[in-house]
């Protein structure tokens, strides 16, 4: 671990903002350190506390990985695991110096994280603090979303998995309400000779469902593509790529790059369709007979037996009018496609049209006629792929956000007020996103970059302006061979890897439900900093995820040198259940070096009955991650070879384990949704952390005293005042060995006109300490902000003051600061 020099000015700054804590605000678990050998709270210059959002899309689900810039620990999130958006609460530790300070006093201003990766996932990100050293970062998606969330052996990261082919499973009954329309096909096999007839029909034979071959033109040569389809909805699809590729290993998804699929109103000229059965030919049913047969059906469809399904929803469709009759005309439409009578479904979807003409499917349904009558055109025709979706050239987009941040703080300790100024910076972000889709072949390239401009004094040690690279690297995937690679500067938090590193990662699926990855590269403390060689790791994991199931799991094994010893040496496991009302990730990471459980973690949710919520987090850590390098912490050398010419091997290893203390975090949170406006929110916190021996000249490092437990209930409210206006009402109450504090807090989003919204937020605390002081906390602050297609405009300002006893010797004091920040993206 690198010392780091802070500026006089600022690190008296940061000593003040660490006495308004210390007297204001509890942070529960807060004396976790990966720095304890500096001087706590320490401001180190510009810095933010989310460093990217990294965006990694795959066939079947889409990773986005969180890097945090420091420890930050997850405290709960909403709504459970599908929706426009997942608000997450996040509570921030003391190594992020000044910026943890501010947020245990709820002072944490505006952040824009950077984003990286393809667009149309990830619409918006913005952080905000919150009360008892917590902030919440909210990520709004393109379109709602299935999710799980993940927080492995590091604090340092989480992931966020979209489950894109999971679903598909439970809803391929009826195609997703509200879900809009798109162009999918399913490409089982590419070659460069014409397909024969008997492997068309054996494609669709063994799918249920209509096959055809296309043609595309590509680096110069033409290839003829087998594929089965289309499909108006995306979760259909991804179930009929699953059922691909035991037969098709290498299927794989096609979206919208078919003529068959992107010509969905070309004039059609057909027969006439067959007649359907007629409404109530048959005597009425009774509710339970009624249901008895829709429970069947459903059965049915799920078993993939369509030809049972079309006769059971048959004998529905010929009964009078029912709560569900326009559902069973819908999904007959389905079974018939799915069982290859395509004119039978296309007489079905007309009579729904006919009968249901303003139906909550009517639209989808239109499409789906659409889609149907274009692709009878092209078997019929043999079209060939010539739309200009099929350019497979390259393809760019990227984004780039501001942020201006100022902050002052003063006291009256040492008589009349004075203000320091903390920071004083502009924070400019951008990144680049560039693919080529080939018929083989997918290459893109990522990078994200940064620069801090600091605008306080020059004269001051340290205060200078920052270049940051967080990634910068090739990527490629070979889809006939299901081999991917990655080389450069890059994050991650699986296969015990966690941060930013430069090096190399490939992974092979060489089995359907089997893949094997390899990642070998070198760690980066700073993503300002260059290419660091003192320290090398090499991992090797397995995942296993079973086809048509709800759960995965993952092993690996790693190692890592630094400076010629061994650093880290571990084996982990992570597990992953995901189903629509229920998601549990367990995660395991054991140093076999050291011999010591870096962590175990056990996060779950699950939806139950009444509209209630419960998500449980068991946490148990070293913090920080056990590694030799541990032993630099509060010595006066910087890397471990220097430490060597003072203590042997042994000792270093020894001083590694004294400084690091085991951190036990449990939560439980419950929701619950009020009617369609309200939703409340209860939390319970418990956290206790160790202490560290004094040892090789450090001193002791003391924890948490005891136990510390938090209390805490959020109501939130929408469309009260205005359509779509957003507020919030926290009260939490912490009590520790050594104090308890009880604070509120209020803020309030409403729209003003067109995409703008404008509102306040009010904090307000008291403390009180074992030895009968009383200090106070309150901060009003005001907010503006336009989004809109993903562009962010955000403005925030205010106050805060602190009133505290003589006793305490720290005086009044005051904060005053403002930030001005956008993104856009392109």
């Amino acid at each position: 671990m690198r010392s780091i020099k802070a500026p006089r000015r600022l690190v008296q700054a940061a000593a003040l903002a660490a006495a308004v804590v210390v007297a204001l605000a509890p942070d529960p678990g807060a004396a976790q350190v990966r720095g304890m050998g500096q001087q706590q709270l320490q401001s180190q210059g510009p810095s933010q506390l989310i460093d990217v959002i990294d965006i990694d899309e795959r066939e079947s689900q889409v990773d986005i990985t969180l890097q945090f810039n420091c420890s930050l620990h997850y405290a709960g999130h909403t709504p459970a695991s599908e929706g426009p958006e997942v608000r997450l609460r996040l509570r921030v530790d003391r190594d992020c110096g000044a910026a943890g300070a501010l947020a245990a006093g709820g002072g944490i201003t505006t952040e824009i994280p950077p984003i990286s990766g393809p667009r149309g996932i990830l619409t918006s990100a913005r952080l905000e603090s919150s009360l008892g050293a917590e902030v919440t970062l909210t990520l709004t998606w393109a379109k709602p979303e299935s999710f799980v969330l993940a927080q492995g052996a590091s604090a340092s990261g989480m992931r966020i998995r979209l489950l894109r082919a999971k679903e598909g499973k439970s809803r391929v009954l009826v195609t997703e309400r509200g879900d809009t329309a798109s162009n999918y096909a399913i490409n089982l096999e590419s070659q460069r000779q014409p397909f024969d007839a008997a492997a068309v029909e054996q494609a669709g034979s063994r799918l249920q469902t209509k096959a055809f071959v296309s043609e595309v033109e590509t680096g110069g040569e033409k290839w003829y593509r087998l594929r089965v389809g289309p499909f108006d909805q995306r979760p259909v699809a991804e179930s009929v790529l699953r059922s691909a590729t035991k037969d098709y290993p290498r299927a794989w998804l096609a979206v919208g790059d078919d003529s068959i699929t992107n010509d969905p109103n070309a004039a059609v000229a057909e027969p006439p369709l067959p007649p359907v059965e007629h409404i109530g030919m048959d005597p009425p049913m009774d509710a339970a007979q009624l249901k008895s047969l829709l429970d069947q059906a459903h059965a049915a469809m799920r078993a993939r037996d369509y030809p049972q399904a079309v006769q059971i929803l048959t004998k529905l469709q010929r009964q009078p009018e029912f709560p569900q009759r326009a559902d069973v005309q819908e999904v007959l439409g389905l079974a018939r496609e799915r069982s290859g009578e395509v004119t039978q479904a296309k007489a079905e979807y007309e009579e729904y049209l006919r009968r249901y003409p303003e139906g909550p499917a009517a639209d989808r349904i239109r499409t789906r006629l659409r889609i149907l009558r274009a692709a009878s055109v092209a078997g019929r025709t043999g079209a060939l792929d010539n739309t200009q979706d099929a350019d497979h050239g390259w393809k760019l987009s990227g984004g780039a956000s501001q942020l201006f941040r100022r902050d002052s703080y003063g006291t009256d300790l040492n008589g009349p007020l004075f203000a320091t100024v903390v920071e004083n910076a502009i924070f400019t972000d951008a990144d680049l996103y560039a693919h080529k889709d080939g018929e083989r072949f997918t290459t893109g390239f990522r990078t994200n970059f940064g620069y801090a401009k600091n605008f306080l004094p020059r004269d001051i040690e340290g205060a200078t302006d920052r270049v940051r690279i967080t990634t910068a690297f090739l990527d490629v995937n070979d889809k006939l061979w299901d081999l991917r690679g990655r080389i450069g500067r890059q994050t991650t938090i699986n296969d015990g890897n966690f941060g930013v590193f430069d090096g190399a990662r490939v992974s092979y699926r060489f089995a359907p439900s089997w893949t094997v990855r390899a990642t070998v590269g070198m760690p980066v403390d700073n993503s300002g900093d260059g290419i660091e060689t003192d320290r090398r790791f090499e991992t090797l994991a397995v995942d296993f995820a079973p086809a048509l199931s709800h759960w995965d799991t993952s092993l690996y094994v790693t190692q890592q040198k630094n400076d010629g010893l061994k650093d880290r040496q571990a084996v982990g496991a992570q597990v992953q259940y995901a189903r629509p009302a229920v998601s549990v990730v367990s995660y395991v990471d054991y140093d076999t070096r050291f011999q010591s459980l870096n962590a175990l973690v056990l996060l779950g949710t699950v939806q139950l009955p009444a509209r209630w919520q419960l998500t449980m987090d068991l946490e148990h850590r070293n913090a920080p991650l056990i590694t030799a390098a541990n032993a630099l912490i509060g010595q006066a050398s910087s890397t471990l070879s220097q430490l060597q010419k003072v203590f042997s091997e042994q000792q270093i290893f020894d001083l590694a384990k004294d400084r690091t203390p085991v951190l036990s975090t449990y939560s439980l949170s419950a929701i619950k949704q009020l009617g369609e406006r309200f939703q409340t929110i209860f939390d319970v916190f418990y956290t206790k952390l160790s202490d560290a021996p004094a040892s090789g000249g450090v001193e002791q490092f003391t924890g948490t005293q005891g136990n510390d437990i938090s209390y805490q209930v959020q109501l939130l409210g929408s469309s009260l005042l205005r359509p779509n206006d957003f507020n919030q009402v926290v009260v939490r109450y912490d009590t520790t060995p050594t104090y308890d504090v009880l604070g509120w807090q209020l803020i309030s989003r409403y729209p003003v006109f067109g995409a703008w919204r404008a509102g306040p937020r009010l904090l307000f605390q008291r403390r009180v300490t074992d030895a009968g002081y009383t200090s106070i906390f309150y901060a009003p602050y005001a907010h503006v902000d336009y989004q809109r297609h993903g562009h962010v405009l955000e403005i925030e300002g205010g106050a805060e003051f602190g009133k505290n006893p003589a006793g305490l010797e720290i005086g009044n004091t005051t904060r005053l600061f403002v930030s001005i920040g956008y993104r856009i993206n392109f």
